[in-house]
């Protein structure tokens, strides 16, 4: 059996933190005379351009303010999942970032999206900086069913790739999820297409990612123009055709 003691002492801690949490939130929203407001862990976009999005780019924007409504300004960047603000003294406020984590950007209608590890959206801002991400093509309507289903089909398809061969999913450039449901993923250092078809995507990506690293290592990748997996039991591989010296071009 418990004995009292225990009992006792799990009930204080259980206090003890209902106490706490109650000081902190009640903090949040207490009026603290803010000079003056540090920002770190941005990675996509300049302080600056955290700041003026908070309203928080001058001193006369401080007057008044409280933790709480510095915590909710930044959390409502669509760049932001969550965010500390601790108060550090003499007017000083600190502010932590932690930014949602991109995977890919998707073009729809147009526009430039990005998308995180739980499929959530978010559209691509101007200034933004450090995304060297793969883009996915040939989405129409980005936030139908279909479009949906196509985000996590190419998010999929890239955990697929990372997975058998970290260095394959980093040397994607493109995924183009084209008519009839055909993919084809193209490279950042390889000039050929790899054609998938339409049918065990998840499946040929993974296999293809098995022997990826053999293939960049031999000397006739630089002549190849496709591998196609889109036929049962079959791969094939398409070469660039030799160019005549008379210059007329490929036959």
């Amino acid at each position: 059996m418990i004995s009292k003691t225990k009992i006792g002492m799990i009930s204080f801690l259980l206090l003890l933190g209902l106490v706490t949490l109650f000081y902190f939130s009640m903090d949040l929203d207490k009026e603290i005379n803010i000079k003056f407001v540090e920002v770190e862990g941005n990675r996509y976009l300049e302080k600056d351009t955290y700041m003026s999005f908070a309203r928080l780019n001058n001193e006369n924007a401080l007057e008044g303010i409280t933790l709480g409504m510095i915590k909710d300004r930044f959390e409502k960047h669509p760049y932001i999942k969550y965010v500390d603000v601790i108060y550090e003294g003499n007017g000083k406020v600190n502010v932590t970032l932690y930014e949602r984590n991109f995977r890919e950007i998707v073009i729809s209608d147009g526009n430039e999206y990005l998308v995180d590890e739980n499929l959530s959206i978010s559209p691509l801002l101007s200034f933004t900086k450090n995304i060297d991400l793969p883009i996915i093509i040939g989405i129409d309507k980005i936030k139908n069913k279909a479009g949906r289903k196509s985000i996590k089909l190419a998010a999929q398809l890239l955990d697929a790739a990372e997975l058998s061969d970290p260095q394959f999913a980093a040397d994607i450039a493109e995924i183009e999820l084209a008519s009839k449901g055909n993919v084809i993923i193209r490279f950042l250092y390889n000039d050929f297409e790899l054609r998938l078809g339409n049918e065990d995507l998840i499946y040929k990506t993974a296999a293809f990612g098995s022997f990826y690293s053999k293939l960049n290592a031999d000397q006739n990748v630089k002549q190849l123009e496709y591998i196609d997996m889109r036929f049962e039991n079959q791969l094939c591989l398409g070469f660039e055709t030799e160019i005549p010296s008379n210059g007329e071009g490929r036959s």
